[in-house]
């Protein structure tokens, strides 16, 4: 089990500074979930239907390649909670 902070720190220092070269795309912690991670679901692209597929088999967590699009600026864990 790691708290979703570790999940995270771990996987900022793995992939290095990747920064965003794409504004509609931020790389990162995009919907912040479960504090506690004891299942991580992985995909390549965040859609509704992987989503609905990861709270199905009770992940605590989703990992994907493709993030959500989302307007420049705004994070979608400022729209999504």
């Amino acid at each position: 089990m790691a708290t979703l902070d570790d999940l995270v720190a771990f996987l900022q220092d793995f992939m290095g500074d990747v920064g965003n070269k794409d504004p509609y795309m931020p790389n990162g912690l995009q919907v912040r979930g479960r504090e506690e991670v004891k299942l991580l679901a992985t995909g390549v692209s965040a859609s509704l239907r992987l989503f609905e597929e990861a709270v199905a088999r009770k992940a605590d967590a989703l990992l994907v390649h493709h993030g959500l699009n989302m307007p420049p600026g705004q994070l979608p864990s400022t729209v999504l909670q």
